[in-house]
């Protein structure tokens, strides 16, 4: 699952939790390329390769509507693995 959002939210999301526009800047390009690093490091692939997702949600759509869909997609997956079991 990849969960993602614009730089702009990223960075919006931490200014609303005390930090200054400088910190939260860096903090998301220091996250995003540690995230490049694990990435090539353990897959090989540049990130964010879209194909080594089954799931893609953009999380500009709010925390609630996000974990909805991760529980969703939790039953879905849940359901689909009790089929081939019976």
């Amino acid at each position: 699952m990849f969960l993602y959002a614009s730089r702009e939210d990223k960075v919006r999301r931490l200014l609303a939790r005390g930090k200054s526009k400088k910190e939260a800047e860096q903090f998301v390009d220091s996250v995003d390329q540690e995230r490049v690093d694990f990435i090539q490091k353990y897959f090989q692939v540049e990130w964010p390769d879209r194909p080594i997702y089954h799931t893609m949600i953009n999380t500009a759509i709010g925390d609630e509507a996000v974990v909805h869909m991760i529980l969703d997609l939790m039953k879905t997956l849940e359901a689909r693995v009790a089929a081939r079991v019976s």
